[in-house]
């Protein structure tokens, strides 16, 4: 077998999730696992990984593939892998994209005249609006004016100076959020006046699941990383399994242990760690709190879902994070996915079924 594009012992990705990468413990290669994470300016690089932008963030790929695929199919396999990715942003999900839907229903919101969009994108809107009545509206997609007001990327990134928005700015912005905002009929979508969609908390999850489908019948296996996405597809040729590390939310050079995983799985963590500015002593983060326009201030540092579904797994890293840990591990095990938590004094939550992949990294030899 080859593998195409060696994932290194440990890769940190630079984004929203912030879980990690990592290939089975081997003796060999030892020089290779020294080196176990380089992040630039928001980008990695690392020996034999090849990283793709895309999604405002970077998608790294290694394959197990079969042994008949000449130079030409794999390049080939990569690229389409790439096409399907990009294909979906640019169509489906960017707020920036000229030929995006989503665009093209924000910029019309108000009109009062309904847009028939695509069945892929009122599929995706439905379920958004299924995760958002399960979650009591910790998850919606409808909270984009909130999300602008509060320019987390350019602050984070120090583009401009720290601020936070007045009480009177976020309760305008909360106005155009909501459950009445948004409607869905027979393929067709109205949004009203000032209402602004963002698929910031789902986007990987459906390239995740869009990913899955692209790659399961043309690869032996394979793991994706996008972002701070983990994507595993099919069982390793020498039986052994994939090892998803997470990192420390209190302290981002350690992990907490490693998810040991066989088979297509998808992984997805929120945290408040990485898009965040600082006012005195207090952080403001990037998962917003619906309810009151604010970033969720309930103790939580991070959540990782492990779901079958991308889009599942993505959306409720969010949502279980604004709930907090008793309703959080509730409206997981509604939709049949595991769940690790992590809050600020460092103790970890979890499901029982993640209970029986969670491995202790720290006896991994390096």
């Amino acid at each position: 077998m080859r593998w195409l594009c060696i994932l290194l012992a440990m890769v940190l990705l630079a984004g929203c999730a912030n879980v990690s990468g990592l290939a089975e413990p081997e003796k060999e290669d030892k020089d290779k696992k020294k080196t176990e994470r380089i992040i630039e300016a928001g980008t990695y690089y690392t020996s034999g990984i090849k990283a793709y932008p895309i999604m405002g963030t970077m998608f790294t790929m290694g394959f197990y593939l079969k042994e008949d695929m000449t130079e030409a199919q794999v390049k080939a396999l990569i690229d389409g892998a790439m096409e399907e990715a990009r294909a979906l942003d640019v169509n489906l999900l960017s707020r920036r994209e000229k030929t995006s839907q989503l665009k093209e229903l924000n910029d019309n919101a108000g009109s009062m005249q309904a847009i028939r969009v695509s069945e892929k994108m009122y599929e995706i809107l439905e379920q958004c609006e299924d995760m958002r009545e399960a979650s009591n509206g910790a998850f919606d997609v409808t909270l984009g004016p909130v999300i602008s007001l509060w320019r987390m990327d350019e602050k984070a990134s120090g583009e401009e100076d720290p601020s936070v928005p007045s009480a009177q700015e976020i309760q305008e912005a909360l106005s155009h959020c909501g459950k009445s905002t948004l409607r869905l009929r027979d393929g067709e979508v109205l949004l009203s006046e000032g209402a602004v969609l963002d698929f910031g908390a789902i986007g990987k999850g459906v390239a995740m699941d869009v990913l899955t489908r692209y790659l399961e019948d043309k690869v032996q296996a394979g793991l994706m990383v996008l972002g701070g996405s983990v994507l595993c597809v099919g069982d390793k040729p020498d039986g052994k399994p994939w090892y998803i590390g997470i990192v420390d939310p209190n302290d981002t050079e350690k992990r907490i242990g490693a998810l040991v995983l066989n088979g297509n799985w998808c992984i997805s963590t929120s945290g408040d760690y990485e898009r965040y500015f600082m006012q005195g002593d207090k952080r403001y983060h990037h998962i917003i709190d619906p309810a009151t326009g604010y970033p969720t201030d309930n103790g939580i540092r991070s959540v990782t879902i492990v779901s079958k579904s991308g889009f599942i797994s993505d959306a409720l890293s969010t949502a279980c994070f604004v709930l907090g840990k008793e309703k959080g591990m509730a409206l997981a095990a509604r939709y049949g996915a595991e769940i690790l938590i992590v809050d600020a004094a460092g103790e970890i939550t979890m499901s029982e079924g993640l209970n029986s992949i969670f491995y202790d990294v720290n006896s991994l030899k390096p």
